[in-house]
């Protein structure tokens, strides 16, 4: 009983982790369209940048170079934090 609980926490944890992906490229492809983002919406960017594990290759990495073009302040203020750690 204890691995199924184990098994639902992970797949709520992955279905989290793709809902929040597939939002977070809805942000970045209005911003693509000159749509700014709510602060809202900028925080959720730091909050990925802090939680996700970029493997080379994956589609994560795609959704970093954007972050990187897009959303500068957001990503440098992510660095500031990482090497204030």
């Amino acid at each position: 009983m204890t691995s199924n609980n184990s098994l639902t926490g992970g797949t709520t944890k992955l279905n989290y982790m793709e809902s929040n992906d597939e939002e977070l490229i809805a942000i970045i492809e209005r911003k693509k369209r000159d749509i700014d983002c709510t602060e809202q919406e900028s925080a959720e960017i730091k909050v990925w940048l802090r939680h996700t594990i970029i493997l080379p290759q994956s589609n994560d990495a795609l959704i970093l170079k954007d972050i990187q073009i897009y959303f500068p302040i957001e990503y440098g203020e992510y660095l500031d934090e990482q090497t204030n750690i």
